[in-house]
């Protein structure tokens, strides 16, 4: 039974505008929460995912890595579910569509709460009966903090106080009022009341249920502690969120997925045209990040991108293009994809830079899912030829774009915070070169690290790029160590696909001239698919465009 004014409140979360969605984490106590959420008609649109970690494993699990806390209940810890939650919100609300690519939708605010608690249980606590809970939104964190008194309330009580806050930070995230009522119900403000127990707490010495008659007795024989404490409404202490750019080059968080908004023809309740928000930052860590893209393949484009130009574009698109036909079964080895038209480029989803390993070529550069799912070649077996279009058309994998920046570069060194920010802004201005594609800022320079990264995804680099990648004088001139390292990126399942450039000589050189000239064992080439000269070919560079000779524009 949801409480009267739970309701209210819940209903008023639910009907605002523009429809928040919701992703909660809580451990320790707030179920009530979840099921106030469920029992209210409305949480199909609203409410995203709830869960409850409660073993230590699922708890970290549900921890934002890179996360330090000093304790399973405490403010990093809430806040640490909070973020976690929030990339996982993020990672739901990305839509895709033909000719905006993935997104997040600008009718939807991303709020996240995640909640840590330390309740009555059946063995006693030495320590305060509280709760944490962390909100986050684009705007940033709210903490919220509660002390309760001991031995005023059952387990449900002090479930429910907590629920009662978890409810208060969602409203206020999503700027709905909270009467003053809701937030002071089950709170002992004068420090009276509280229900049928006595103002004692079980501590050790003191078997655990033994009633309440038993505790008072305990409590007048000295063998207790007795808490008779006045509770404090909570209020919000805002944090604003650090800067993803600087907390990565800070070490502080491995990776920053940068997804845009498309408020383009969005409007709000009033009618009125949404304005262009900023991009949302989704902080992970290590692979998590791949559990941030939308599910299907995903082409990878690293580069420099300084700056970005149509070449990029053309070359993600095209390489997105020849794996969404290599892996739905529409074309063979050898046979050449249709050429993706400029309207495309939208469609795709979400350099030069050297590497012992290589880095990704500032020119061309990028990265695709591992067709076959497993040990990273690109051979596809398309299935039966008489299914029907309806069929394959549901049995369609997704192919998806991004873009990945390293802040580091070998030969190089690293990028500052503002220049960072500048390059990944090319990709968020609403009808730029590279908008709406995500762009991941990552600290892996060398394949090796994107693939650990991103692993089942594929790298499209340019054909110099692919030249030193499969060239042992980048491994300490050892055929052994260049072999072992494309090994490596095969059993993530990893590949490359590979666009033409024109070389020094004025030659457009292709993956097959590439491998021509080169020892790469024969186990090996199959994790290479070359794009031909009438699939891609754009001989625009970024340092002709800083030289001043070329245009970026598309």
């Amino acid at each position: 039974m949801v409480p009267d004014d739970a309701s209210a409140l819940i209903r008023a979360v639910y009907d605002s505008k523009p429809t928040p969605q919701v992703c909660v984490s809580t451990a320790g106590a707030g179920g009530q929460a979840i099921s106030w959420l469920l029992g209210v008609p409305g949480a199909s649109a609203c409410l995203l995912e709830a869960t409850v970690p409660y073993c230590f494993k699922a708890f970290e699990d549900r921890m934002a890595a890179g996360s330090r806390a000093p304790g399973y209940c405490s403010r990093e810890a809430a806040e640490g579910l909070a973020r976690n939650a929030y990339a996982r919100a993020v990672s739901l609300c990305v839509a895709e569509s033909p000719d905006r690519g993935p997104h997040v939708l600008p009718d939807r605010r991303v709020i996240a709460v995640g909640c840590t608690a330390a309740v009555l249980s059946s063995k006693p606590r030495r320590g305060p009966h509280q709760c944490y809970v962390c909100a986050q939104t684009a705007d940033g964190l709210a903490h919220y903090e509660l002390t309760l008194s001991k031995g005023r309330r059952d387990r449900s009580g002090e479930d429910a106080a907590v629920s009662r806050l978890l409810l208060q930070a969602i409203a206020d995230a999503v700027g709905v009022p909270v009467p003053f009522g809701f937030k002071a119900d089950h709170l002992l403000l004068d420090g009276g009341g509280g229900g049928d127990l006595p103002s004692v707490y079980e501590e050790e010495g003191v078997e655990a249920g033994r009633g309440a008659a038993a505790a008072a007795a305990a409590a007048a024989a000295g063998e207790v502690e007795t808490v008779v404490s006045t509770e404090v409404v909570p209020t919000a202490d805002l944090a604003h969120d650090p800067d993803a750019i600087e907390e990565l080059v800070a070490g502080r968080c491995g990776t920053a997925l940068v997804v845009p908004r498309d408020t383009r023809g969005a409007t709000n309740a009033a009618g009125e045209a949404v304005e262009a928000g900023a991009p949302v930052v989704v902080l992970r860590e290590g692979a998590m990040v791949r559990a941030a893209l939308p599910r299907g393949a995903t082409v990878i484009l690293p580069g420099s991108y300084n700056p970005l130009h149509r070449g990029h574009v053309g070359l993600l698109e095209a390489a997105r293009s020849l794996l969404d036909a290599e892996i739905n079964g529409e074309s063979r080895r050898g046979e050449t994809p249709q050429k993706p038209r400029a309207t495309d480029k939208a469609a795709a989803g979400w350099g030069r830079e050297g590497e012992q390993g290589v880095q990704a070529d500032e020119g061309m550069g990028a990265g695709a899912a591992s067709a076959d799912g497993g040990s990273g070649g690109l051979d596809v077996d398309a299935g039966g030829g008489d299914v029907g279009h309806e069929e394959r058309e549901r049995k369609r994998t997704a192919v998806h774009g991004i873009f990945e920046i390293s802040v580091s570069n070998v030969d190089k060194g690293g990028l500052g915070v503002e220049e960072i920010q500048r390059r990944v802004m090319q990709f968020s201005e609403p009808g730029g070169v590279g908008w709406p594609y995500p762009v991941a800022v990552t600290k892996a320079p060398l394949f090796s690290e994107k693939a650990r990264l991103f692993p089942g995804c594929a790298f499209v680099v340019g054909a110099d790029t692919a030249k030193r990648i499969i060239d042992p004088r980048y491994y300490g001139n050892s055929q052994v160590e260049m072999v072992s390292a494309l090994s490596e990126i095969r059993h993530l399942g990893c590949s490359f696909i590979v666009g033409g450039r024109e070389d020094a000589g004025g030659r457009f050189l292709t993956l097959d001239g590439v491998l021509a000239q080169s020892g790469l064992p024969e186990s090996l080439r199959s994790m290479f698919l070359g794009l031909d000269e009438s699939s891609f070919r754009e001989d625009l560079s970024s340092s002709s465009i800083r030289a001043g000779v070329a245009s970026p524009g598309l």
